[in-house]
């Protein structure tokens, strides 16, 4: 039987993106043991309504609305609280992925000795960069930056056990890196990435990866939103 997976995802605004992400989602996810945790945090529109939809055919489905916006890192340690599954899985509202994507994603990790995964994110793999090859695993352990694992990642939820995070609101997505950087001091996990599977951010990417829908449409939509198509590369 396959292991339970619970998928986190945290919005704040945005709902053009977040749209976008969960019809991605409810499209491609065709993993049987998934629930999905959907945090409306504090946004004020009309993301609650989109969750609402999204549940609809989705009846595995945590929705938590809140009146005021907390920051992710806050909302993370929530989830890691109230998580009951074998695999936590987090993404963020601006992310695209194939069919089957979580599928593949849990067959490397079930296959590998790793404590955390993250498929690549980008043509200019930063796990190259900042990681190892590791032939055992077939995967690129971390070094020492652990911030590189971005807006995609899977994990093991044992891996949480005694483990104690500092708890403060932070805005943006620092705060969660320190909280992955904390986690990984107190466990001495192992965390890397995979370039067997992919995935894109919606408007920063200009190539197609084997887990990415394809250019054009996300492109089109880019324009639609009125977002630029070439935001600049991050420097690691």
């Amino acid at each position: 039987m396959m292991k339970s997976v619970q998928v986190f995802l945290s919005c704040y605004k945005r709902p053009e993106y977040t749209q976008y992400t969960l019809d991605n989602l409810e499209k491609n996810t065709v993993y049987e043991n998934v629930q999905f945790y959907l945090v409306d945090d504090g946004s004020g529109d009309y993301t609650k309504f989109l969750f609402q939809k999204f549940g609809e055919s989705r009846m595995n489905t945590t929705i938590k609305v809140c009146d005021k916006n907390k920051g992710l890192r806050y909302r993370l340690q929530q989830f890691f609280e109230e998580s009951s599954s074998f695999y936590l899985c987090k993404i963020d509202n601006d992310c695209l992925f194939s069919k089957g994507w979580l599928v593949k994603l849990v067959k490397i990790f079930e296959n590998c000795d790793l404590d955390i995964l993250a498929p690549n994110e980008e043509e200019k793999n930063p796990a190259e960069k900042l990681g190892r090859y590791d032939k055992q695993t077939n995967c690129y352990l971390l070094k020492e930056r652990v911030r590189a694992v971005g807006g995609l990642w899977i994990m093991k939820k044992d891996l949480l056990k005694d483990v104690k995070f500092n708890s403060y609101e932070s805005f943006g997505i620092k705060g969660a890196w320190e909280l992955m950087i904390e986690l990984k001091k107190q466990t001495n996990c192992k965390m890397g990435w995979t370039k067997e599977v992919s995935f894109q951010h919606i408007g920063n990417r200009k190539g197609n990866h084997e887990l990415s829908i394809k250019n054009s449409e996300y492109v089109q939509y880019i324009e639609e939103v009125g977002r630029s198509k070439s935001r600049g590369w991050w420097s690691w």
